[in-house]
């Protein structure tokens, strides 16, 4: 039945916003008037005057709702509006209330005030029950909620454009022990329309966290509520402090303090799509040992893993794990063959060598084991051979030497032997074949290495040695006999293999020493080298320079310092008119006569009586107006001082530089570069300053870095063999700079 809308709520109607959205994932309804199919039939007291039900449709759906607008009475109101019965259940403690609705302005109806009785707000109220009470409307049992305001009333205005919004309030009903309530609404006097109400509790929603799983759960009467996880799949709880997963749910629905969480188990690793956490299997080529490792890792080198959820990569064919190495450890093989095995007899005694395998397996833990045969006649001649027998003694020992050299000892002479050396490491036990060995055979009668190799020099060049040697040869060749050749300087090392006791050597650097040893080289293996033999190549040929280009660089250097002293002598005077004019603006008389005066002091200054360049030039500039000095260029320091020191050796430099007055340009050496060392090695300093002659001088004295040159003396140049005084005095004027 359709009633009459007092004045002032009848627009109301013509609200068309959609209402907001209903209850939310973490929200149970318990009652929503907005989604009512038909009416809601609440109790009205009184159930004339007072509240009543109307019905809009908003989007072809009927939408109901309450209003009351008793603001034409002068006197207060009592209206009631009570809900029907709400079944609440037997699990939450707590419900929510939402209420949607609109109240006037009292100053918006007609004269300044409004109605004497006019309200602006009205009350909430609930009581709880165990069963429906009927139409008993039972006021005094009603607890009262709160006093409902409206954050925005609307005016006459507001219906007029269309501009009325909603007031959305949230109350809390807590502590309820009934299995339902009902809501009463009581208006004092405002002119308001309820248009929904919405009844609902929260609850905290399933979800996953730290790869554990947590239910729906309701809060407690309390507060907090702890819940307890459960790992997801191949997902356990380790040993720890925090222990087992759980989190508390709060009185609003929402997941608090996590404590604890789960982890995956070995061969696999966290991860997920679509934000849901999971535990997914290591991927194969890839492993995961235990729950410390954060994520899967790749296999180590020779190693895979053929399927997914791995632990332990499996071990390539051929390669092995020695026991107790762990799941990260690579796969590795026994070591290949031992190198160039060579020996050396004095007596009864030999040394065995050998050079490393080329392939260690991948292990560093490689170890070499010496066996001994004695044979009859000649091994390759298939004459019975028998294991050496006691008297013979290996030093340090015939088995686990980590070193790739024995000494063997208590041999017989005029007999032969045949020595086996085989290389072992961690994993060689492990392998199906036998461990990788290279064998020699000696004849201790033929095996005497020929001694006393001097090395001579035939003929030099700057880029050739020619040298020749001679020495005992073996009393039995038994074969070809050859010369191997080990030369080396400080830039090169190579080897050279000759067949006669002579050899060119080309392709070498001028004026440089080389070191040279010899050795022979005969069927049964290489001999012991010779001493070191040390020769020089011949300097470079320099060549000399004709009168007439001495003439054009005489010539260039002059045009050059004419041109130098115009530029000078240009800016200084330009300088010198910018100056005058300010000092007539000044009218200092006095200190344009002073600058007159220093035109006439001495135009230079000797740099080479100063251990400190910079010290003299700040002499220098003490006597000459600052404006006056010019530093046209800044360059190496070798050179200027090289300059400078060879024009006073001739005596003219004091001679060049007395005609020259009014400009002076000062060069300054460069010091950057580390602590004010230009250069890389000394042998670019050197040759900077045109010593590289004596490079091979600091080389021989251990002087290989340029902070060993500092501390040079005159007698430490001369006990090298740099006793010429000229060069001395260019050397050590060029480590004092370096010094300043």
């Amino acid at each position: 039945m359709e009633r009459r809308w007092p004045l002032g709520l009848g627009l109301l109607l013509l609200l068309c916003a959609p209402l907001p959205p209903g209850a939310r994932a973490m929200e149970v309804t318990l009652m929503d008037t907005s989604k009512a199919q038909g009416e809601l039939g609440w109790l009205l007291d009184p159930p004339e005057d007072g509240w009543s039900e109307v019905q809009q449709i908003l989007n072809g759906t009927p939408l109901y709702m309450y209003q009351d607008c008793p603001v034409q009475e002068s006197r207060d109101t009592d209206h009631w509006l009570r809900s029907n019965w709400i079944y609440r259940g037997e699990e939450a403690s707590r419900v929510h209330v939402e209420l949607q609705f609109t109240v006037r302005d009292c100053k918006s109806f007609p004269g300044e005030a409004g109605p004497l009785g006019c309200k602006e707000t009205f009350n909430l109220l609930y009581m709880e029950s165990d069963q429906d009470v009927g139409i008993q409307l039972r006021r005094p049992l009603f607890q009262k909620v709160t006093t409902v305001a409206a954050d925005q009333s609307f005016t006459i205005r507001d219906l007029a454009s269309g501009a009325v919004k909603l007031n959305v309030e949230h109350y809390s009903l807590g502590h309820l022990t009934r299995r339902g309530l009902y809501l009463a609404f009581h208006n004092p006097g405002a002119c308001v329309a309820l248009v929904s109400v919405r009844v609902f509790y929260r609850l905290c929603p399933e979800t996953v966290h730290g790869l554990a799983q947590f239910p729906d759960t309701l809060p407690g009467p309390g507060g907090l509520a702890e819940v307890a996880g459960t790992c997801l799949p191949h997902a356990h709880v380790t040993p720890g402090p925090s222990g087992a997963p759980r989190m508390h749910c709060s009185p609003d629905g929402q997941w608090l303090v996590p404590v604890g969480r789960c982890h995956c188990e070995p061969g696999y690793e966290e991860g997920g799509s679509g934000g849901v956490e999971g535990c997914l299997a290591c991927p194969k080529g890839s492993y995961r040992a235990d729950v410390n490792t954060p994520s899967c890792l790749k296999c180590p080198q020779h190693s895979t893993a053929e399927s997914e959820g791995t632990t332990m990569c499996t071990c390539e064919s051929g390669h092995y794990r020695v026991p107790g190495e762990g799941p990260a450890a690579a796969c590795t093989r026994p070591p290949s063959v031992p190198r160039n095995l060579s020996f050396s007899v004095s007596g009864t005694q030999l040394s065995l060598r050998w050079e490393p395998p080329v392939d260690l397996g991948g292990r560093e833990d490689v170890r070499y084991d010496v066996g001994c045969s004695q044979c009859r006649g000649a091994a390759l001649d298939g004459e019975p051979c028998q294991p050496c027998g006691g008297s013979v003694r290996f030093s340090p020992g015939p088995s686990g030497l980590t070193s790739a050299a024995v000494c063997v000892d208590g041999l017989e002479p005029d007999a032969n032997y045949t020595f086996n050396v085989e290389a072992q490491n961690g994993v060689s036990e492990l392998g199906a074949s036998k461990p990788a060995s290279a064998s020699l055979s000696v004849s201790m009668g033929r095996a005497e290495t020929p001694s006393g190799l001097s090395l001579r020099l035939v003929k030099k060049a700057p880029r050739q040695l020619e040298l020749t040697w001679a020495g005992s040869r073996p009393r039995s060749p038994g074969g070809n006999l050859s010369y191997e050749l080990h030369v080396l300087n400080q830039d090169e090392e190579r080897y050279q293999l000759v067949l006669e006791p002579r050899v060119l050597l080309t392709e070498l650097q001028p004026d440089t020493t080389y070191t040279v040893r010899v050795r022979m080289v005969t069927p049964l293996g290489p001999g012991p080298f010779s001493p070191d033999h040390e020769f020089r190549t011949s300097p470079p040929v320099s060549r000399v320079v004709t009168g007439g280009e001495i003439v054009a660089i005489i010539c260039g250097l002059l045009l050059g310092v004419a041109l130098l002293l115009g530029m000078l002598v240009l800016r200084s005077r330009k300088a010198q008119r910018r100056r005058h004019q300010r000092r007539q603006r000044q009218h200092d008389r006095v200190a344009d006569g002073d600058r007159e005066d220093k035109l006439w002091l001495k135009p230079y200054v000797d740099l080479q009586a100063y251990e400190d360049p910079a010290q003299g030039a700040l002499d220098f500039t003490q006597e000459l107006d600052p404006a006056w000095l010019v530093v046209d260029t800044v360059i190496g320091e070798g050179k200027p001082i090289m300059i400078i020191t060879e024009f006073m050796e001739n005596g003219a430099l004091d001679a060049f530089l007395r005609p020259m007055s009014h400009r002076v340009t000062l060069r300054l050496p460069s010091l950057s570069g580390s602590d004010g060392i230009p250069y890389r090695s000394v042998a670019e300093w050197l040759e900077s300053i045109r010593m590289k002659r004596y490079i091979l001088h600091f080389q021989s004295a251990g002087l290989d870095t340029m902070e060993c040159v500092l501390d040079l003396t005159a007698e430490d140049l001369a006990q090298m063999g740099i006793t010429l005084p000229g060069h001395q005095k260019r050397i050590l004027c060029s480590i004092q700079g370096f010094k300043d």
